[in-house]
């Protein structure tokens, strides 16, 4: 059955925002429409492609498997499995999936063994790596760009940086001749590959050529004309910090009734160590890791129609009732019931939380938080030399911008502590590298639980980290990012100045 004009004018709209990166925007227009219509299969595989780009994969792969059930001959839904068996860390799963798909596809198998090739390379896998190289037979132009993107990645874990990045940048040029595929997609290729040049340039210590690879990364992004606005970013962080004080937070209503699991709100920057700090986290067999949860998200969004609220977000707070938090809270435990099993502590370290905080103590009242620190200047030029892009993250695109985002999140962490009344603690990234069992301890401690030996062994786990650091948090801890911006200190000024009540 054909779309209805208005359902068709919903997923353009959709669309076109998740092209631009804007998907948080896009998730509030296609849940928005749900709403009225939860069983339309468009406006669900719209959502499902939002949740893979946004890191909600226990929420996509829910979805996925609903969608797979009611269309079990689509290759275009079968082949998410594999991206999103990886965000939940089934590494295993993720390669059986990967070869499903390969014998699906027949001769238009090489997609799928470029798929596989990458998974195996996020479970450091590389002797299958090599493997499935020597199966790869490219016919197309985009087969062979994608086969020597292949080969470079293979050198990159060989530490033939060199010749990797040689490949990485012939492979951006080569992208300019590509027949038959959009401009976003080409973007997006490009994109990923500069950033793939940045590491390897990085790694070779030609610091210069790995900003300026990193640099050309944004400057595609910004082609794109998807533009971040810092004025209403802090703008919302004003308001939430006037709003939540610690008189009005205490009137206001809050969860009563029981809830199962204990949340652990990990709150900081992107590349600040939140995935590190979860992973550590998740070897404790009382802790599971939620990953970046986007239920407070959809928890805020919906908040208006459940308190039948005429206020904006964060004044709507004032009609909410204690039924209502009881509800919320609710909500949330639903969210983690298929993946929390027997722990007592969930974590979530979803990137909006800084802004949520004071709502979420309410709402999940026997929470804790921690506060995540990072040297500011080794924060952001992680944050500009590494792809979150690909999640969203466009104002790292704009070094003013950058600065701009990372002192609004700071204000936000200092003013919960200062506010709200579930436990938290402070926690330095810095400290935690370099103090591993000491702040480990003091973790394990604050959130109330015996001691673990496995937690000295995080990069022993059997999930692999479900972000873009999963090759830092997949092996022993180390101290080399540290003061890692003096590489690129000439590059930083607009950075220093923004920045320096913090330096």
């Amino acid at each position: 059955m054909n779309p209805n004009p208005q359902q068709n004018n919903t997923l353009k709209r959709a669309q076109d925002l998740i092209s631009k990166r804007y998907f948080t925007l896009a998730r509030e227009l296609l849940e928005d429409a749900l709403s009225s219509d939860p069983g339309d299969f468009q406006l669900r595989s719209a959502l499902l492609k939002v949740c893979a780009e946004t890191n909600s994969f226990q929420e996509g792969l829910a979805l996925l498997d609903e969608l797979v059930l009611e269309q079990p001959e689509s290759d275009a839904l079968f082949q998410m499995y594999p991206r999103l068996l990886v965000g939940v860390g089934r590494m295993d799963d993720a390669i059986e999936r990967a070869e499903e798909l390969y014998e699906r596809m027949g001769s238009g198998s090489f997609p799928a063994l470029a798929m596989m090739f990458d998974i195996c390379e996020t479970a450091s896998r590389t002797d299958r790596m090599g493997e499935i190289i020597e199966r790869m037979v490219p016919q197309t132009e985009a087969d062979k760009i994608g086969y020597d993107v292949s080969r470079a990645k293979m050198l990159s874990r060989e530490k033939r940086y060199e010749e990797a990045a040689v490949l990485f940048d012939d492979a951006f040029t080569r992208l300019d001749g590509l027949q038959g595929y959009s401009e976003s997609v080409v973007a997006d290729r490009k994109i990923d590959l500069s950033f793939q040049a940045a590491k390897a340039y990085d790694r070779m210590g030609d610091y210069d050529r790995a900003w300026a690879s990193a640099t050309r990364a944004h400057a595609v992004n910004k082609e794109r004309q998807a533009f971040f606005f810092p004025d209403h970013f802090e703008d919302t962080a004003n308001k939430v910090i006037s709003f939540f004080d610690r008189k009005t937070m205490q009137a206001l209503a809050r969860a009563q009734a029981p809830q199962q699991w204990e949340p652990l709100y990990i709150v900081g920057n992107p590349r600040s160590g939140t995935s590190l700090l979860e992973q550590i986290l998740s070897m404790h067999p009382s802790v599971a890791n939620g990953g970046e949860m986007w239920i407070t998200g959809s928890m805020q969004q919906g908040f208006g129609r459940l308190t039948d609220s005429y206020n904006e977000w964060p004044l709507s707070m004032l009609d909410m009732t204690t039924a209502d938090a009881d509800a919320l809270g609710t909500q949330y435990m639903d969210a983690l019931r298929s993946f929390a099993s027997g722990a007592t502590v969930v974590s979530n370290k979803a990137l909006n939380l800084s802004l949520q905080v004071g709502f979420l103590s309410l709402v999940t009242p026997a929470s804790r938080a921690i506060m995540l620190y990072r040297h500011p200047l080794d924060n952001c030029v992680s944050c500009y030399t590494t792809n979150l892009l690909v999640s969203g993250h466009i104002y790292c695109s704009d070094l003013d911008h950058l600065a701009r985002v990372w002192l609004a999140r700071r204000r936000l962490q200092e003013h919960w502590l200062e506010h709200a009344d579930i436990p938290m603690m402070e926690l330095a990234y810095e400290g935690l590298v370099q103090n591993q069992e000491a702040e480990t301890r003091r973790l394990i401690e604050f959130i109330g639980l015996d001691w673990n030996d496995e937690c000295l062994e995080f990069y022993k786990s059997k999930f692999v980290a479900r972000t873009i650091s999963y090759d830092q948090v997949n092996r022993k801890m180390y101290t080399t990012s540290d003061g890692r911006w003096r590489n690129y200190e000439k590059h930083l000024a607009p950075l220093m100045d923004k920045l320096a009540p913090y330096l």
